[in-house]
Formats: structure tokens, sequence, C-alpha cells
């Protein structure tokens, strides 16, 4: 029975893609981050994934989300295939490929040199965790991994088919369905349930106008007093490749809200930085926003070449919220 969506007036019918490699895949990818969370990022990476006798199955791509530290294995499917022939052969062999250590070194490389090929991806995932890329990835490859299927009708047979694996792996079936538009086909619809809750962080303020500047913020939490002080130490090569200083749930407090400009005192006189990076649609003073220090360090960086991985720096409050010196212990 053909299914029609009305929306205002406007009526959109189901549409079935024929191809799943040709129609289908392209639209699940162009849609990803709708399904999986606006951090994430698709990458269709050709890659088997093979276990320990080398049997093996290649997915349609993978799914990474930072914020979330989530991998997704994602299989693009058509319920007109044979459920078991097909579907539950192909979860199958994932779910063998990624038991072997083997297969899961040759994700880590994989995705790294995906990554790194492209120059905005490169910038997202340095902007976006706390230390080296391939550590973090092998870190995320050590986890639990979930497989998504996502299939353009969840019928009772795929269900079935898919039941046994899915209580062994953490496996989910999404349908996807797409609608046409009647009188202008080329115009889609899609109906779908998102794989990730909207998470609203607490801020200091709705929808600001302007930046706010230190002396306008009502602070819900204990501020440094002058005088007191936090060591942070360089755990990543990437804090001194980009001059920054990474932050942690123990000394983030101690620093003003995201994107409110403090001031270093230094051997270099005086310099103006941040906390940074944190999602797009974080607002500028959120309090617990932002996982690192960054900004006009670079002069110092270049200056102090002993800085590297291991080493101490202190800073010192001088002035709560607006002034703090920098010094290596």
């Amino acid at each position: 029975m053909q299914k029609t969506l009305l929306i205002d007036g406007v009526k959109f019918n189901l549409w079935i893609p024929s191809d799943e490699e040709k129609e289908f895949q392209p639209i699940v990818k162009e849609h990803s981050k709708d399904v999986f969370g606006k951090e994430s990022v698709y990458l269709d990476v050709p890659l088997r994934l093979k276990s320990e006798t080398g049997l093996g199955s290649e997915p349609d791509g993978f799914v990474i989300d930072p914020l979330k530290n989530e991998l997704y294995v994602v299989e693009v499917e058509l319920s007109r295939h044979d459920v078991y022939k097909h579907i539950n052969d192909q979860l199958t062999r994932f779910i063998n490929g990624l038991d072997s250590a083997t297969t899961r070194s040759n994700i880590v490389e994989a995705l790294f040199d995906e990554i790194n090929e492209d120059k905005s991806l490169q910038a997202f995932f340095e902007e976006s965790i706390p230390e080296n890329l391939h550590r973090w990835l092998s870190k995320l490859l050590n986890k639990p991994l979930t497989i998504v299927v996502i299939i353009e009708e969840k019928t009772q047979k795929v269900l079935e088919a898919c039941r046994i694996l899915m209580k062994s792996w953490d496996t989910k079936i999404l349908e996807f369905q797409t609608f046409k538009r009647e009188d202008a086909p080329t115009v889609h619809a899609h109906l779908f349930e998102p794989l990730y809750d909207q998470i609203i962080r607490p801020t200091l303020f709705e929808q600001p106008k302007e930046p706010l500047i230190p002396e306008k913020l009502e602070i819900s939490r204990s501020k440094p007093k002058a005088g007191d002080s936090v060591e942070i130490e360089l755990r990543s090569p990437s804090e001194r490749k980009f001059a920054l200083f990474n932050l942690n749930e123990n000394t983030r407090s101690f620093f003003p809200p995201y994107k409110i400009d403090f001031v270093l005192e230094t051997d270099l006189g005086s310099i103006k930085s941040r906390v940074t990076s944190a999602p797009g649609t974080t607002q500028v003073g959120d309090v617990l926003a932002g996982s690192r220090i960054q900004g006009g360090l670079v002069p110092w960086f270049k200056k102090h070449t002993e800085v590297n991985v291991g080493t101490k720096v202190r800073f010192e409050c001088i002035e709560p919220l607006k002034k703090y010196k920098l010094i290596i212990v």
C-alpha cells in the first residue's frame, strides 16, 4: 500500500530506492548529521572487516562522534534483500571481524589516514579532541562499537533475522524513509528516528546580542581567589604544535567562561587568551564549555623550546577570571 505524507496540504509520496549503492547510500551520507548528531563525521572508508580466519565483509561507512566518543559501523540495506543470506550474513561477518585485534588496528590506520588527507577534517578533530588523534582513535577502537543498519523499511522479517545478533552485539536497526513531493519529485522529505538526544547545555544567558564581558557575568560557581594556582602538564604534541593548553574537569573552572578574554602575564609581557574548543552552537559565556586555552600563545611557545610533552606549567590567579601569571614549573 502506497504511503503518503501530507505537509501543509502538500502531498509527498513514499519512494523506495531501487539501487542501494547509487540511490540510497548517498542520501544516508547527506543526512548523516541529522541521524547521528551535528558534530558527527561520516567516512566512507573502503575497509574489509576480516575475522581471524580471513572471512569478512566491507561496511558502507563509519561515523565518528568526537563529543560522545562514539564510533559507529554503518551498513545501508534494502529490505527486499534476503534477510538471512544477505543482511544477517553481513552483520555476522562484521561482528566476527570486529573481534579481531588486527582488524581494529586496521580501522584505526584507515580512519587516521582518511582524516589527515582532508585539511578541514584534520582541523575539526584537532579542535574537538584533547589529545593525539592516533592515540584517541586507538582508545575509541578499544571500546565496544555500535553497528547501525539503515534500511528503508524495518520489517518483521528484518527484526527477526537480526534478533540474536542484536543480543550479542550493540546493533541498531534504523528505518529511514524518503518521500517525494507529488508535484515536484526533486523535493524530498525524510522520516526517521535520530540516534542522538538533543543536549541543552546550561548557559548564563539566552540568545545574547553581544558577548558578555566578565564584569557582567553572574558566575554560578566558586571563583578562584587571588593567589590560587593550578598546574597543567602537557600530554600531547598537539599542544606545542598548535600553541595551546588542554584543560580537564579539575582545571576548567579555574578559568573564565567560554570565549571570554583574559590576560596571561608572562616573561614576554601580557598575552590575551581565552578558553576555546566547544561545539559550534555553544554560546559565548557558557561556564562549562571549552576544553583548552588557546590564542596569543604562539610567540610564547616559540621562545620556550623546552616546553613539550611532560612539561608542567603553573597558572597563578592575579585577578579572578581576568588575569593570571603563566610560569614554567
